[in-house]
């Protein structure tokens, strides 16, 4: 029925031109439509759209937000829309298809039908429309605000800058300095080498500061940051420190005279060049001596004084370590009577002595061979004992006095023997037996017994079996120094001894003395058995010739006894400086030295070299006579 309300989405009717609004008043009702519901949105989209974006701001990717199709209602008139799908016939397809949805209405009515057509016809489709365009736009700006907030948080707190590295230093200290805005104690500095050696230092006031560092070294300075940051500018750079020179060690020794001075030091790195030494004590000028090398000599100190030394190059090149000492001139000072006294279960002994008046502080003993053993000991008395040697290899000892250049050397050859445990025996009369024991190498060749009297020459006595030999005869009251080593003549320690035999005085017994007894010298007869009264006077003399013999022709003034008794008859020959060169010996009856008060004596060597001599005779250890003679040529 015509008088029901119909729904204009679900009834299609027909209007015919007389029932539609005419085109002026259409237009008009539908801009005020429009212009009232959507410009307020529209005004905002255009605001949002004019907005300026933040420099520099990287737009994300557009977001495809899938718009739905407007709705399109079906007909049930195919041909007609065929129709209006044709171009030409489209406006008039238009107005044939609003006509026929338009129902007939009476015209009493006409102006009511008007107005409620006019009301719904734009509100079919637009409000689905405009909520699309207000949610794209929303997410638009969300995402636009989202873009925002990521470049300020990139921008003000990932990032972190430093603008400018600044280095600056010398020789062994290096100060970096950086021109940034960063909070300091988020940064930390960090110097390497190229062996990955690293040296960490804070940041304060923009500055981290490097000391000790190598000398002619290259490093690499880099600047690092802690927490949520990424460091970007100026956060490395390279440092080379200069090359220097080091004074390891700077030593001054007394020189080799009264008030000398030995200067000497080690450097480490560049030293080719010369040095200047200065030098001063109170009370005198400062003196410089220039020199090249290591080691320098000076003299003319005043002894007792402390002069300090000050070392510097010529060159300009930097120096570091020790460059000052200082020393005290003095007398020369060196161990006296340095003697090594041998091996003694393994430890090397050896003594020496100061000079007379002089306290020695410390002396410094060095023990070395060529095998080596290098081995430095600094002790306070005069003597040391070194363990943990080999007896059977060389070593050389020097010895020195606390600040003096000069010292002493003893030298112990591979090999060497310590002979010790001597021992004399002169319980058999008119001679002496010596005894030792050693340790060492042991010897096939058996030993030389070497001994002097009073000082004089040497004589030797080879002991070829065990280690004892036998002093045949004795000088009554002389003074044997003995030696014993072995004849290969390795280096022998110890083995020294001296014993004073027994007698001296003058003889005096039988009812006579040495004062009652004469001996006159003369030539030897060459008859056997000869007696004094053979003799002429021209006999006697005290002069021969080399080869000759010589014999005495003795008398005894007084009285005297007899007797059996066997007595020592010893002939000691010495030089012009009284050194014992022959002595020999022999035994007779006392009953047959004399024959009504007279006897004769052969005397058993001479001299085998010119010159002048003297014979002492003793009887039974005791100076019966003296006698000198020359020997010529």
């Amino acid at each position: 029925p015509q008088d029901e309300q119909a729904d204009p989405d679900q009834i299609s009717f027909s209007l015919t031109d007389e029932t539609l609004p005419d085109e002026e008043t259409a237009e008009s009702l539908e801009e005020t439509e429009v212009s009232e519901e959507v410009s307020e949105m529209l005004a905002q989209a255009d605001d949002l759209i004019a907005h300026e974006t933040p420099d520099p701001v990287i737009p994300p990717d557009p977001i495809d937000v899938p718009i739905p199709d407007p709705i399109v209602e079906e007909t049930d008139e195919p041909e007609e829309a065929g129709i209006a799908d044709e171009p030409g016939n489209a406006e008039e397809a238009a107005e044939e298809s609003e006509q026929a949805e338009e129902p007939a209405q009476p015209e009493e009515n006409e102006e009511d039908d008007e107005i409620e057509i006019i009301e719904h016809a734009p509100s079919v489709k637009q409000p689905k429309q405009y909520r699309g365009i207000l949610i794209t736009l929303t997410v638009i700006l969300i995402l636009l605000v989202l873009a925002i907030g990521g470049v300020l948080f990139y921008d003000h707190y990932y990032i972190q800058t430093v603008d400018n590295m600044t280095l600056s230093g010398d020789q062994d200290y290096l100060t970096v300095t950086l021109d940034t805005d960063v909070d300091n104690s988020l940064l930390t500095v960090v110097c390497s080498d190229a062996h990955g050696n690293s040296i960490r230092q804070s940041v304060t006031n923009n500055t981290a500061h490097f000391t000790g560092l190598a000398g002619d070294t290259q490093y690499k300075v880099t600047v690092e940051i802690s927490g949520f940051h990424k460091l970007i500018g100026t956060t490395t750079d390279s440092y080379a420190t200069d090359s220097r020179t080091e004074i390891v060690s700077f030593h001054a020794v007394t020189g080799a005279e009264d008030g000398s001075v030995i200067l000497n030091f080690s450097v480490k790195g560049n030293d080719d060049t010369a040095w200047v030494v200065t030098y001063c004590a109170d009370g005198e000028e400062e003196k410089t001596k220039e020199f090249t090398g290591h080691m320098l000599s000076i003299t003319g100190l005043t002894v007792g004084k402390t002069y300090t030394y000050s070392l510097e190059p010529v060159a300009d090149i930097f120096v570091t370590g020790n460059d000052t000492i200082a020393h005290t001139a003095s007398k020369l000072i060196y161990a006296e009577n340095l003697t090594v006294l041998g091996f003694d279960n393994g430890k090397l002994k050896a003594t020496w002595s100061a000079p007379e008046g002089v306290t020695v502080e410390s002396w410094t003993v060095r023990c070395y061979n060529d095998a080596g053993y290098d081995n430095t000991i600094t002790v306070t008395e005069p003597s040391i004992s070194i363990s943990d040697l080999d007896t059977n290899s060389g070593y050389t000892l020097d010895v020195n006095a606390a600040g003096m250049s000069l010292g002493k050397r003893a030298f112990v050859s591979a090999g060497s023997i310590t002979v010790r445990d001597v021992k004399f025996d002169d319980s058999v009369a008119g001679q002496l037996t010596v005894t030792w024991g050693y340790e060492g190498a042991a010897t096939e060749d058996g030993w030389l017994l070497l001994y002097s009297i009073n000082g004089g020459e040497q004589q030797v006595v080879h002991s070829k079996n065990g280690t004892g030999a036998v002093i045949p005869a004795l000088v009554p009251g002389g003074v044997y120094t003995i030696k014993v080593q072995p004849p290969q003549g390795a280096t022998v320690f110890g083995g020294e001894g001296t014993y004073t035999a027994a007698g001296g005085g003058t003889f005096e017994g039988y009812g006579t003395k040495a004062a009652n007894i004469s001996f006159r010298m003369c030539w030897t007869p060459a008859q056997v058995g000869w007696r004094w009264y053979y003799l002429w006077s021209t006999d006697f003399t005290t002069e021969f010739k080399v080869g000759e013999k010589a014999s005495f022709v003795t008398h005894v003034e007084g009285s005297y006894t007899w007797s059996e008794d066997v007595i020592d008859v010893l002939f000691v020959i010495k030089n012009a400086a009284g050194n014992p060169i022959s002595i020999t010996g022999s035994t007779r009856p006392w009953s047959g030295m004399f024959t009504e008060g007279y006897g004769e004596l052969d005397m058993p060597t001479m001299p085998a070299t010119a010159g002048a001599y003297t014979v002492d005779i003793y009887f039974n250890n005791a100076l019966a006579g003296s006698q000198d003679f020359t020997v010529i040529g």
